[in-house]
C-alpha cells in the first residue's frame, strides 16, 4: 500500500489556510473590551499577516506593518489583535527565541 506525503511547501499551506480561515469576525479593543467587527480589509490583511508569518517566518509587528499596508483603510492594531486571537498563546515569543538561536548556531560555525 502506497501512503500518501506532503512535501514541506503543502504543509505549509495547508497550516496558512487553517490558521487564515480561523480568524475572529470581531476584536476586543480598550480597557471595557469593546467588541469592534472587523473590515473586510482588515480580515484580507490579517490573512496575509498569517501568510508572513508562516510561510516567511516574520514577527507579528513586521507581518502586520505590511499586510496592513497592502490595504487601504486598514486599522493596523485591529489586524494585530485578529492575529493574536489565532496564534496560541507565547507563539511570536517562541518565534523570536528560535530564530535568536538559529543565528547563535550561524555565529559559532
Amino acid at each position: 500500500m502506497s501512503r500518501f506525503r506532503l512535501n514541506p511547501t503543502q504543509l505549509l499551506d495547508i497550516q496558512v489556510r487553517a490558521f487564515a480561515n480561523s480568524i475572529p469576525l470581531t476584536v476586543l479593543v480598550g480597557k471595557h473590551d469593546k467588541e469592534v467587527e472587523l473590515t473586510e480589509n482588515e480580515r484580507e490583511a490579517a490573512k496575509l499577516a498569517i501568510w508572513y508569518v508562516i510561510k516567511r517566518a516574520w514577527g507579528k509587528s513586521t507581518a502586520v506593518q505590511k499586510a496592513s499596508g497592502s490595504f487601504d483603510e486598514c486599522n493596523k492594531s485591529n489586524v494585530g489583535r485578529a492575529i493574536s486571537d489565532v496564534f496560541p498563546d507565547e507563539y511570536f515569543h517562541a518565534l523570536e527565541r528560535s530564530k535568536n538561536v538559529n543565528l547563535h548556531v550561524d555565529f559559532n560555525n
